[in-house]
């Protein structure tokens, strides 16, 4: 069964798009991105408008269209991104809600599997979560098509006119008991929830990779107040510095600093130093 993931803009909220707020050297886009090829084979992502489309197509190596249409909304998106990712069904979700867990996606896909639904909706605290759900693009784009201009469509309501296999809570919970795939970046509290869930695991991850580069790691010039460390890199090698009278590190990469645990760099050159010392 063909299905391709479709990460749709959650517009502009007081004129800024959420897509593009940081996660220590990651933006929200990215993680939904990342997070959407372990589960998909083609993922397609789908901007407010053209000028959107550009940014994102500087952060995402996947096909990214625009919407077009003049109302620009929810609806206007999600048929942009049925009738543009070319496959039977798509698992369309925001770009606000970047945790997508392999593991619901593979409960999602077996339903369908079971039976051709037009839609396999999950039902989380009584709410229908149409932005984490797998739909049949022929049916549901012809739905959204034929609804253009009509003030009173609802999504929801035309739901249960068609084959639509809605998931309880309950299913979710057992493979993700948290919920964190459901979860949305709507408000600035949100956006320091997501951050702090990162923040141990990234640090971790930054920790672990210090460990790999330390021992390419190499001391250059040193003066009596700045210590210079070269450091590899994924595609190029990075310059650290501390600057030895503030006790100040930085380096030049774009992940330096989240909320005082240094990136990967400073953590190789830190070890490197340690060593040199002993």
């Amino acid at each position: 069964m063909k299905c391709s993931a479709v990460l749709l803009s959650p517009g502009l909220r007081e004129g800024k798009d959420p897509s593009f707020l940081d996660v220590y050297g990651e933006t929200i886009l990215e993680i939904a991105f990342r997070n959407a090829k372990k589960a998909f084979k083609r993922t397609l992502v789908v901007a407010e408008n053209y000028k959107g489309q550009k940014e994102y197509e500087k952060l995402v190596d996947c096909d990214v269209v625009a919407d077009m249409s003049p109302e620009k909304n929810f609806l206007t998106r999600l048929l942009t991104g049925l009738k543009a990712c070319k496959t039977q069904y798509a698992f369309v979700t925001t770009c606000a809600m970047p945790q997508i867990d392999p593991k619901t996606i593979e409960l999602m896909m077996s339903k369908i599997e079971e039976t051709e639904y037009d839609a396999v909706i999950p039902k989380i605290a009584n709410s229908l979560e149409l932005l984490h759900s797998i739909y049949r693009t022929g049916p549901v784009s012809k739905s959204l098509e034929n609804s253009i201009g009509d003030l009173s469509y609802d999504l929801e309501t035309a739901l249960t006119k068609m084959n639509t296999l809605f998931i309880p809570e309950s299913e979710f919970s057992e493979l993700d008991p948290a919920l964190s795939t459901f979860f949305k970046v709507g408000s600035e509290i949100d956006y320091q929830t997501l951050k702090n869930q990162y923040r141990k695991k990234t640090y971790r991850n930054r920790l672990k990779k210090a460990s790999r580069i330390s021992s390419g790691t190499s001391a250059e010039i040193e003066t009596e107040n700045t210590a210079y460390y070269r450091v590899p890199g994924t595609e190029k090698s990075h310059e650290v510095a501390l600057n030895k009278r503030k006790n100040m590190w930085s380096c030049d990469c774009r992940y330096f600093t989240m909320r005082g645990n240094y990136c990967s760099h400073i953590l190789a050159s830190q070890k490197k130093r340690d060593k040199d010392a002993d």
